[in-house]
């Protein structure tokens, strides 16, 4: 055995990878997502109403701010920042869901119901 002088502590976990992901959903294929990039008009709605949700909600000065905290050596990483950061994190999150569901749009022209699609399949 050799030890080479760190001050890091080596921690080592052996994971059963089937054990632990078997309970993990299966990923969607991109046919069940309701924004696709085969829809340009939905990404261009997307992509709009997002940018003007990050602007409203300054996204790009708060992801700044803590961009330079991290990256300034001097400050430590308080349980403050942290907050700061899931909180901006969840923000994000909920500008992409906003801004997916104001992107949808129904291409269907008449109304749908599961007899007629039933009708239109025999004819």
């Amino acid at each position: 055995m050799q030890c080479i002088p760190s001050d890091h502590q080596g921690i080592f976990i052996d994971l059963d990878a089937k054990t632990l992901f078997s309970a993990n959903p299966p990923i969607l294929p991109a046919s069940m997502h309701q924004l696709t990039t085969r829809h340009p008009i939905k990404v261009k709605n997307y992509l709009a109403t997002l940018h003007k949700y990050y602007r409203e909600h300054n996204i790009a000065k708060h992801a700044q701010a803590l961009y330079n905290t991290a990256a300034d050596a001097t400050e430590t990483w308080t349980d403050t920042r942290q907050q700061l950061y899931d909180n901006l994190d969840i923000d994000i999150t909920r500008g992409k869901l906003s801004a997916e569901a104001a992107s949808i749009y129904y291409t269907h022209s008449r109304p749908w119901s599961p007899k007629l699609r039933n009708a239109g399949i025999k004819v």
